[in-house]
């Protein structure tokens, strides 16, 4: 793997897509989630029933109506972090963040919010420790908007996208094969064919885990004649080796913005 070269690649996509840092107002953080009564009132839970065996549940919230005191809801290590942040706005979003992820856990279990320790694998992705290992989840926030999905028993990936975001015409190359950057630009949005191929590619790789240190290219997904995909999306290896397909299930219930949801398809082997 030519590390430098995906590193390279990653920083230039970021650094397009770091609209995702909204600002935020330091003085506008009422609660998040408020109990009442032993009940957690959530901005918005959606479950989607893939099939018979796949459940997945979906919990959003916004970053503007956080709180002071999630701080005290992170873990003494992502404490540290934060305080180690120097910017004013990234550092109330990592605790904003860090904390959603902990409510929304405590409401998956049945519980209080989350206070326990996260296994981080080598590519940064949070897993829980073995009490609780066969739920996964994954995380994805975009402007004002951050969601978690969570399901029992398969690595799950989530990219949300806000709608209203100009994207610059060379960043195709980066992310999307000939045949995809073909089919995108016949579209009658080519900006908003290229955001969504992004979004489900950009879940597939976090469904891997690896994120944007695999080349996006070695995801394919399927594109119809007006740059919409077939849900479908297949991981290929450096020598175009099937190594897996995954399903896309497109998070319907958020407004002005894009979401999907990638597991990876059974009865492929790497």
């Amino acid at each position: 793997m030519n590390l430098g070269r995906y590193i390279d690649r990653k920083t230039i996509l970021r650094e397009i897509f770091s609209t995702r840092a909204s600002t935020l107002h330091k003085t506008c953080f009422p609660n998040m989630f408020l109990r009442v009564g032993g009940i957690m009132k959530w901005s918005n839970i959606h479950n989607y029933h893939v099939d018979k065996l796949t459940h997945i549940t979906v919990i959003a919230g916004n970053f503007s109506s956080a709180s002071y005191d999630d701080i005290y809801l992170l873990s003494d290590s992502e404490q540290q972090r934060a305080k180690c942040i120097t910017n004013d706005v990234c550092r109330s979003r990592f605790v904003a963040s860090r904390a959603f992820l902990r409510r929304a856990i405590g409401y998956i279990l049945n519980a209080a919010p989350y206070k326990g320790d996260f296994f981080i694998d080598k590519f940064g992705k949070p897993h829980f420790p073995p009490l609780h290992s066969t739920l996964c989840f994954n995380l994805s926030h975009s402007g004002d908007l951050i969601v978690a999905a969570f399901m029992q028993g398969e690595a799950i990936g989530i990219d949300v996208e806000m709608c209203n975001r100009a994207i610059p015409l060379h960043l195709l190359r980066y992310v999307f094969n000939s045949d995809e950057i073909n089919q995108i630009l016949k579209s009658d949005n080519w900006e908003a064919a290229f955001l969504r191929g992004w979004t489900y590619k950009e879940a597939v790789l976090k469904c891997i885990g690896c994120g944007l240190l695999l080349d996006p290219k070695r995801i394919q997904i399927a594109l119809n004649n007006d740059g919409q995909s077939l849900l479908k999306a297949t991981e290929f290896s450096v020598t175009r080796i099937l190594n897996a397909v995954y399903r896309l299930i497109p998070l319907t219930h958020l407004q002005d913005a894009l979401g999907v949801v990638a597991i990876r398809q059974s009865g492929v082997v790497e």
